[in-house]
């Protein structure tokens, strides 16, 4: 997926973006076999394909969207229906388009090394209907409860507002700032907005052709598509096909992508998603989440590069990282240094008639980016980088069927976290204290929260609260920091060594 920069200095990046969580969001939708999610990381939840190009407006990292054409990109945007997301007829042929792709596939078989076995189909599509697109795939491919867990933990940690439509949030995010995906599903088709410029219709076209020569050569649709507690490890193959492509686009554009620097391209991703027209009205964390994949991904290939050239990437893709963890630390993936298993947080304290509505891994590229939005980015870094393994539940008691909007009925969330020694977690420990203290609150629309450390463990409980149509408040009869610390208690006391 291409998201829209243009820095002035490169030509030809392209961003994308549910690093972790947001990762998986944008690799779910239509940008699938690239395309997220958002996520999500908790952004994590869509594939990857679309790209940002580094031509014009703030880029906005792979994406899935899911508003309607004429929604304002805020908060308050509504998802597309389900009635309304019918893919359109097929848009007539274009030769220009065809003659173009035809004369960058040779460029990019020679600097890839690598063949194309088969022709890419080329479509331009307006911006309305290439969200249309996106969310017909989000729907068909991934359940609401997908979406909307996220959403949920987001809000628990105060990292969007509690009332913001994160589903909504996301599409708009795309729309505004999505140039082209590739899309496996399709006959490996790839697909341009029809409003961009002449320079950023080529680096966004180099872009996706380096996904459709990823996914003839490795296959990338079964290694993106939606799995249940997958999201970091989805997250980690977006991040891979993105920095690949963002490098092989810089040799093409550039002549080398030694010529872009790793730093100087994380500052212009960065700068790019926060310049984007709508940049005001999404919160912080969704905007880093859609720029780290490629930032992320970048500098792994880079690394991967510099040790043995293209040989190794095609090496790597035999081998893909296992977790966002590999992707921040090359050496640990060298180790093949894996995740510890974290279960499930246990539901039983609070009470009965409480399910799971989702469950879920983190991982280390969110955690990074949700602790950014409370201390520096070193610090973040720092206290990111024991992280071991994670899972998180949202939990729900007397909710209607999911869909793909915001989850009624009384929520609860809880979120254990793994750690290499004590040490790292009591550097997260001391992130988390700063932030949000280290006594209970009782919040008035997200019910109580608390924390604690034991060991090399961490756990984080939020609720119960009500969301329905009257907004969301604390909900329960017994006092919020009670039931949270009883809560607190069994998952750390009694979770698995």
């Amino acid at each position: 997926m291409t998201p829209r920069t243009r820095t002035g200095l490169a030509r030809g990046c392209r961003p994308r973006g549910r690093g972790g969580l947001l990762a998986l969001l944008l690799g779910l939708a239509g940008c699938n076999g690239q395309a997220t999610e958002a996520a999500t990381p908790l952004t994590s939840r869509v594939a990857l394909a679309p790209t940002t190009s580094t031509s014009s407006r703030a880029p906005a990292a792979t994406a899935t969207a899911t508003t309607t054409a004429s929604a304002p990109v805020s908060a308050s945007a509504g998802a597309v229906s389900s009635a309304s997301t019918a893919p359109s007829a097929p848009s007539p042929p274009d030769p220009e388009l065809a003659r173009e792709i035809e004369a960058t596939l040779g460029k990019l078989s020679a600097v890839r090394g690598l063949p194309f076995t088969r022709p890419v189909p080329g479509r331009r599509l307006g911006r309305d209907e290439v969200i249309v697109r996106i969310t017909a795939k989000v729907e068909r491919d991934s359940p609401p409860a997908s979406l909307q867990g996220p959403g949920e933990v987001l809000g628990a940690l105060e990292l969007i507002p509690p009332d913001y439509d994160f589903v909504a949030g996301l599409y708009a995010l795309l729309r505004s700032n999505l140039a082209g995906f590739y899309d496996p599903d399709d006959g490996g088709t790839m697909f341009l907005l029809n409003d961009l410029g002449e320079a950023e219709t080529h680096e966004t076209l180099v872009h996706e052709l380096v996904h459709a020569l990823q996914d003839q050569s490795f296959g990338l649709e079964p290694r993106l598509k939606y799995r249940r507690g997958a999201s970091d490890v989805i997250a980690a193959v977006h991040a891979l096909g993105e920095g690949e492509a963002t490098s092989a686009t810089f040799d093409v554009s550039m002549g080398s992508a030694l010529n872009m620097p790793v730093a100087e391209f994380r500052r212009l991703i960065t700068s790019a998603v926060a310049s984007s027209p709508q940049a005001a009205t999404i919160p912080p964390f969704l905007r880093a989440s859609l720029a780290a994949p490629y930032a992320d991904g970048y500098a792994f290939v880079q690394e991967a590069r510099a040790k043995g050239g293209w040989k190794t990437l095609d090496a790597i893709w035999q081998r893909v990282p296992a977790s966002t963890e590999q992707i921040l630390h090359f050496d640990k993936y060298e180790r093949d240094e894996r995740p510890v298993d974290v279960p499930v947080p246990a539901l039983d304290t609070l009470g009965e008639g409480w399910s799971t509505l989702d469950d879920d891994v983190i991982g280390e590229q969110t955690l990074r980016l949700a602790l950014e939005q409370w201390t520096t980015p070193e610090a973040a870094a720092t206290a990111a980088a024991g992280w071991a393994g994670d899972h998180y539940v949202v939990a729900v008691r007397n909710g209607t069927p999911p869909t793909y909007k915001a989850p009624t009925g009384e929520l609860a969330v809880a979120w254990v976290l793994r750690f290499d020694t004590v040490r790292d977690a009591t550097e997260l420990a001391a992130v988390l204290g700063a932030k949000f203290t280290r006594a209970c609150r009782e919040r008035p629309k997200l019910g109580a929260m608390a924390w604690a450390q034991r060991d090399d463990r961490v756990a984080v409980v939020v609720g119960p609260y009500q969301r329905d149509l009257q907004g969301v408040r604390a909900a329960g009869k017994t006092p919020g920091c009670t039931q949270v610390s009883s809560w607190l208690k069994r998952l750390l006391l009694g979770a698995t060594p």
